[in-house]
């Protein structure tokens, strides 16, 4: 009955469903035998299926519709359908096929409902398997079937989907109904529909044609408020000590900065990595709000001295291997790791340095909406979640008959760009700064959605 849906204007195929249920009701004598589903089409005689289909074969669209079920090798009433309709054309009775799965692949869909409203009329009118009290049959079986004229559709679909759900367990070989018992059902699985389109049919994937650009205005007015911040980070310095609030407030914000101007100098901005950028500049905000809202003294040298110790952590690790990865340079850890005290001297933290994690810590510097909006999505781009790995490289096939199934993206994905979420929190970033260390006036205006 999909195909139908796929070829005929809705008012006709409705009109050959009745048709077929009238059939079946009055001419066919072993009606409480029967569904309307391929494993019991498949157990019917010649004279009943020509009985119930005789007139939706003599509308010549509809007949030259159906011929598209003999390319199906693994349909149960294949045999049938050999015998009443022409054998199908290869290009034209496919589509036909793709366009029926398509129409019915959303079990909601309006097409979809039509055939299960189909299932469900014939276990009422032509079984007469269901019965209902007289309230419910007048207020919820009535619409029904009266379908599609009566009564709200947007109550009356989801009853008939409801009951439809409810007339499945009809169909199989093992029903109580001593009626069905009569017929041997054919072994079927709609699996095996699907694996055979799998291997009759090739994967259609479009690949995207649109590219996104570099922010040219945009990295010139982050290289402009960049050069801003250095330059009030030697206006407001006032030591050439080791000064953990100073150096750190001014390198958080530099560091968010320096993952937005590499995500905006290329197409960066719109990809997975700029996903990675976003994450990391987030992060960079929580803690320094966290570290603003305490002010305090030894959380900023325990913040900085974290860090120092994961240097020397680091190190120590790879110094020990023969192979150390490429991107490391000994060199620079060593150095990082001796920087405010000897190495020997410098304690390694296993935990966070404040022990707490990032929610937490949002949470106690009054930011949690932030956190909130930035953090599940992106994390799962730098853990490799599923979703994320969907979403970068994998696209829908657009064959219906692979069930929309997940293939390789042929070329890269573009995103919606990063670019406007990472000017608000750069802004809160300099306003923190600007609290820290008045006054700091530039704040970026230009990484807009239209660029």
């Amino acid at each position: 009955m999909a195909v139908l849906t796929a070829a005929l204007p809705r008012s006709i195929y409705l009109k050959m469903f009745h048709t077929v249920l009238q059939a079946l009701r009055d001419r066919v004598p072993a009606r409480k035998e029967l569904l309307l589903v391929h494993v019991y089409l498949a157990t019917m005689t010649d004279d009943e299926f020509d009985t119930i289909f005789a007139e939706v074969l003599a509308h010549p669209d509809a007949k030259h519709a159906l011929s598209s079920l003999r390319l199906i090798d693994s349909l149960p009433d294949r045999h049938h359908w050999d015998r009443v309709v022409d054998q199908p054309d290869d290009n034209s009775h496919w589509s036909v096929l793709a366009q029926a799965v398509a129409r019915t692949f959303d079990h909601q869909s309006e097409a979809s409902t039509d055939i299960r409203w189909l299932k469900v009329m014939t276990v009422i009118v032509c079984q007469e398997r269901m019965r209902f009290p007289e309230k419910l049959a007048e207020e919820v079986i009535a619409p029904i079937l009266a379908y599609p004229s009566k009564g709200d559709m947007k109550r009356v679909r989801p009853s008939i989907r409801s009951l439809e759900l409810m007339c499945r367990s009809f169909e199989s070989s093992d029903v109580e109904s001593p009626e069905v018992k009569q017929r041997v059902l054919p072994s079927y699985h709609g699996d095996a529909f699907w694996q055979e389109m799998w291997v009759k049919q090739k994967c259609l994937v479009l690949a995207n044609t649109e590219h996104p650009d570099a922010i040219a205005d945009g990295v010139r007015e982050l290289q402009a408020v960049r050069t801003a911040v250095e330059e009030h980070f030697y206006q407001s310095a006032t030591t050439t000590a080791a000064d953990p609030r100073h150096e750190g407030a001014f390198g958080l914000v530099l560091y968010g900065m320096e993952f937005v101007i590499n995500a905006a100098v290329g197409a960066g901005h719109a990809f997975s990595e700029g996903r990675l950028a976003l994450r990391t500049v987030m992060e960079a905000f929580v803690t320094l709000h966290y570290l603003l809202t305490k002010d305090d003294p030894t959380i900023w040298a325990q913040y900085r001295n974290y860090g120092s110790g994961q240097a020397k952590l680091a190190f120590l690790k790879n110094l020990r291997f023969e192979d150390a990865p490429d991107f490391v340079d000994l060199e620079m850890l060593e150095k990082l790791a001796n920087e405010d005290v000897w190495m020997e001297f410098q304690s390694v933290e296993l935990g966070h340095w404040a022990n707490l994690n990032l929610r937490k810590m949002a949470d106690e510097a009054g930011v949690k909406d932030v956190y909130d909006r930035y953090y599940d999505w992106t994390s799962g781009f730098a853990h490799g979640q599923w979703a994320s790995v969907r979403d970068t490289v994998m696209v829908t096939c657009l064959n219906p008959l692979h069930r929309f199934h997940r293939v390789p993206s042929p070329t890269p994905m573009p995103m919606p760009s990063i670019l406007p979420d990472a000017q608000k929190l750069l802004n809160r970033m300099l306003d923190d700064l600007n609290q820290l260390y008045p006054s700091f006036k530039p704040r970026l205006k230009g990484l807009r959605k239209d660029g």
